[in-house]
C-alpha cells in the first residue's frame, strides 16, 4: 500500500515541482525584464542630462572629477566584503546578520573617507592639477555619511521585488541630475558634477530609511558566517581594481586629464547596454540561481535562460553602438570630442564580450567556487595587463582600447571554460541559445552599414540626427526579425525569443484595455 501511495502522489509532486520551476523561472524573468525596461526608461533621461553636460563642461572638467572618483571606486573595491550579496545568498538570514552587515559598512565608509581625503594631495601631484584636493575633501564628507545607508534594502533582491529595488535607485540618480544641471548652467565647471554625485549618494542614503522598515544597530555578531562567504572576495576586489581602472590610471599618467576625460565618457556611453542590461539582469538571476543551487538540473537551466536572455538583449544594441558610433559622437557630444570616436567602437565590443564573461560570476559565487573565481580572474589579468601596456606602446590610447577589447574575448571564453563543466553545462548547450543572435547581428550590421554608404553623413544637424534614426530603426528592426525569423525555422525551441514573448504579451494584457481584450478573444 505504502508502494501504491508512492506512485500515486509521484505526477503530482513532479507537476508541483515543474510549476515552482517554471513560476520561479518567469518570475526572474520577469524581474529582469522589467529592470532592463524601466532602467532603459532611465538610462535615456540620465543619457540626456549627460549630453547637455557635454556641451557645457570640457574634457579635463570630467578627467578631474573622474580621477577622484576612481580612486574612491578603488576603496570601495577593495573594502567591499560582498557582505550583501552573503545576505542573498543565505537561506534564512537573522537579524545579527543584517546588523553586522551594517557596521562594517559603516565602518568601511569612514576608513574609505579617511583614505580619499589623505589621497587628495598626492593624486593631485599625479596629475599635476591641484582641482583635485578640494574634490577629494568633498567626496569624502559624502563617503562618510553613505556610510549610513540602510541594509534592510538587501531585502528587495533577497525577494525578487526589483520594481521596489529600481525605485530605490532610480530617485537617487533624478536627485543628481536635477542638482547636477542646474549648477552646469550657473557654474560652467567641474563642481557641478561633483554635487550631482554628492546628490545621488545623500539622497539613496535618505530613501534606504523610507523604503525599508528595518532600522539597523550596531553589532557584530555575525562576522564569522558573513565572513566565511567573503574571504576569497578580498583577493578579488583588488583584480577588480586592476581590471577596472589600469586603463584610467596609465592614460592619466601618459596623457593627462583630457584623455582621462576621453576615454571614461567613450567608456562610459559604449557600455552602456553592458551597465545598464546586463548589470541589472544579473540581480535577478543571482536571486534565482541562489535559490536552485542544491538542485543542479534546475541551476543549469535557469544559467542558461540567464545567458540565453542577456546576449539576446545586449549584442545588438553593443554592436549597433560600434556601427554608429560616428554619428553619435558628431550629433551628441560636439566637435571637441572628434577623437573618441574609435574608442567608442572599441569600448563597445570590449563591454560586449566583457558582459558575457561576466555572466558566468554567479555561476561561481552560488556554487562556492570563489578560490576558483579568483584563480581564473588572476590568468585574466595576467594576459590583459600586458596586452594593454603594450597596445599603449605602440598605439596610445587607441591601442591600449584595443587590448582591452581583445583581451575580452579571451577572458569570456577563460570565464565559461572553468565554470561550466563544474555545473555539467556542455558548451554546444550554451551555444544553442546564442547563435540566433550572433546570426541576426551579423544580418543588422550588413544592412547598417550598406544603409550608411546609401546616405552619407550630412553636415545639417537635423539631416543629421534623422539619419541616424533610420539607421538606428532599420537596425533594430533588422536583428529583431532576423533572430525571430531563426527562431521559428529551428522549431521554437526554448530560449530567450520564448521568454520575451511570453513578458510581452503579460505585459499586453497588463496595460491594454480590458475591453480590447475581451474584443479580441
Amino acid at each position: 500500500m505504502g508502494t501504491a501511495r508512492t506512485v500515486t502522489d509521484a505526477p503530482v509532486i513532479i507537476a508541483v515541482h515543474a510549476a515552482t520551476e517554471t513560476s520561479l523561472g518567469r518570475k526572474i524573468a520577469r524581474s529582469a525584464v522589467f529592470m532592463v525596461a524601466l532602467r532603459g526608461v532611465f538610462r535615456l533621461i540620465g543619457l540626456v542630462s549627460s549630453l547637455i553636460l557635454l556641451r557645457l563642461l570640457a574634457p579635463s572638467d570630467f578627467g578631474v572629477v573622474g580621477l577622484v572618483t576612481a580612486a574612491l571606486a578603488i576603496l570601495e573595491i577593495l573594502g567591499e566584503l560582498s557582505f550583501e550579496a552573503g545576505l542573498v545568498r543565505m537561506a534564512a538570514p537573522q537579524r545579527i546578520h543584517y546588523d553586522t552587515a551594517w557596521t562594517l559598512g559603516l565602518m568601511r565608509n569612514a576608513v574609505m573617507a579617511l583614505g580619499i581625503a589623505i589621497s587628495g594631495p598626492l593624486l593631485a601631484g599625479f596629475v599635476a592639477d591641484p582641482r583635485v584636493v578640494p574634490l577629494a575633501y568633498a567626496l569624502a564628507a559624502v563617503t562618510l555619511l553613505q556610510g549610513l545607508e540602510n541594509v534592510g534594502v538587501v531585502d528587495f533582491q533577497r525577494c525578487l521585488e526589483f520594481d521596489r529595488f529600481f525605485r530605490f535607485q532610480i530617485f537617487g540618480k533624478l536627485a543628481g541630475v536635477c542638482v547636477a544641471l542646474p549648477l552646469a548652467f550657473a557654474l560652467r565647471n567641474y563642481w557641478a558634477l561633483m554635487a550631482g554625485i554628492a546628490a545621488t549618494r545623500l539622497a539613496m542614503t535618505a530613501l534606504s530609511y523610507a523604503m525599508s522598515s528595518y532600522r539597523p544597530r550596531l553589532s557584530l555578531a555575525g562576522w564569522r558566517d558573513l565572513f566565511d562567504f567573503s574571504k576569497w572576495l578580498l583577493v578579488a576586489n583588488l583584480e577588480w581594481v586592476i581590471d577596472s581602472y589600469a586603463m584610467t590610471f596609465l592614460t592619466g599618467r601618459v596623457a593627462g586629464p583630457a584623455a582621462i576625460g576621453l576615454y571614461q565618457v567613450a567608456n562610459r556611453v559604449a557600455s552602456l547596454p553592458a551597465s545598464e542590461v546586463a548589470a541589472p539582469i544579473r540581480g535577478p538571476m543571482y536571486a534565482g540561481m541562489s535559490r536552485t543551487v542544491h538542485d543542479m538540473p534546475r541551476l543549469r537551466r535557469q544559467t542558461l535562460d540567464g545567458l540565453f536572455l542577456s546576449v539576446a538583449i545586449v549584442a545588438p544594441m553593443a554592436i549597433g553602438i560600434a556601427l554608429l558610433a560616428q554619428p553619435i559622437v558628431d550629433l551628441f557630444f560636439g566637435w571637441k570630442w572628434v577623437a573618441a570616436i574609435p574608442l567608442v567602437r572599441l569600448c563597445a565590443l570590449a563591454a560586449l564580450f566583457d558582459a558575457i564573461g561576466h555572466y558566468t560570476h554567479n555561476l561561481y559565487l552560488v556554487m562556492h567556487r570563489q578560490r576558483r573565481f579568483v584563480g581564473v580572474f588572476a590568468v585574466a589579468l595576467a594576459v590583459r595587463i600586458p596586452a594593454i601596456i603594450l597596445g599603449a606602446w605602440l598605439d596610445g590610447i587607441n591601442g591600449a582600447v584595443f587590448a582591452m577589447m581583445a583581451t575580452a574575448v579571451f577572458n569570456m571564453v577563460l570565464w565559461s571554460a572553468n565554470i561550466f563543466p563544474l555545473a555539467g553545462i556542455p558548451f554546444g548547450a550554451a551555444l544553442s541559445g546564442v547563435w540566433r543572435t550572433a546570426f541576426a547581428a551579423l544580418v543588422m550590421t550588413a544592412i547598417v552599414l550598406w544603409l550608411g554608404e546609401l546616405w552619407p553623413e550630412p553636415r545639417e544637424f537635423a539631416a543629421g540626427l534623422a539619419r541616424f534614426a533610420v539607421l538606428c530603426l532599420a537596425g533594430g528592426l533588422t536583428h529583431i526579425a532576423t533572430q525571430f525569423t531563426a527562431w521559428r525555422l529551428s522549431g521554437e525551441p526554448a530560449g530567450a525569443e520564448r521568454h520575451l514573448i511570453k513578458t510581452a504579451a503579460e505585459a499586453g494584457a497588463r496595460f491594454l484595455p480590458l475591453g480590447w481584450l475581451h474584443a479580441r478573444s
